[in-house]
């Protein structure tokens, strides 16, 4: 089995660290065929680190990018359907995405697969996407968060909303 391991920069404090642990919990729970699985979280004395499935396949905006293949009606329409029963899922057990983009959505040959759930601002002034990070892998991290909850389960269903018209308008 192949798998993805992304390692946190040391430069977040260990409280950060930590909270970024208990979160990244929630997200292993999630078992679902239209989510990526995290195996595992957890830190050394130098890192903090997720390991997760590898999604083999292109990201949608590899394939929004890519003008000479457009999306059929049928394939926008079924992506469309897999991502929202993955959040219908993840929102049913309190893990919101919130960062959900192109980037982090693949085509597989098993169906769509929504990556980085659940890595996000972790100490004031600190987002884990503009923040230094070591990858070994070029997947970006991502973010959930608990905290105002239905303004965030909103946020992930607009974001949907928005990514199908992009998908269908890109046809």
């Amino acid at each position: 089995m192949t798998v993805v391991l992304k390692i946190l920069s040391p430069t977040f404090s260990e409280e950060t660290i930590d909270r970024f642990l208990q979160q990244t919990q929630h997200v292993i729970k999630l078992n679902h065929p239209n989510i990526v699985n995290i195996f595992d979280a957890d830190k050394d004395e130098v890192f903090a680190f997720v390991v997760e499935e590898f999604a083999a396949g292109q990201t949608l905006q590899d394939i929004l990018a890519n003008q000479e293949i457009p999306i059929s009606y049928d394939q926008a329409l079924d992506i469309a359907l897999e991502i929202i029963l993955a959040l219908d899922y993840a929102h049913n057990r309190g893990t919101i995405h919130s960062d959900l983009k192109p980037q982090n959505i693949f085509l597989t040959d098993q169906g769509t697969k929504i990556s980085d759930f659940g890595l996000g601002r972790l100490e004031e002034g600190h987002n884990l996407l503009e923040a230094p990070l070591l990858f070994l892998t070029a997947s970006p991290a991502a973010r959930v968060k608990l905290s105002h909850f239905s303004d965030l389960r909103a946020s992930d269903s607009q974001i949907i909303g928005q990514k199908s018209w992009h998908t269908f308008q890109s046809r």
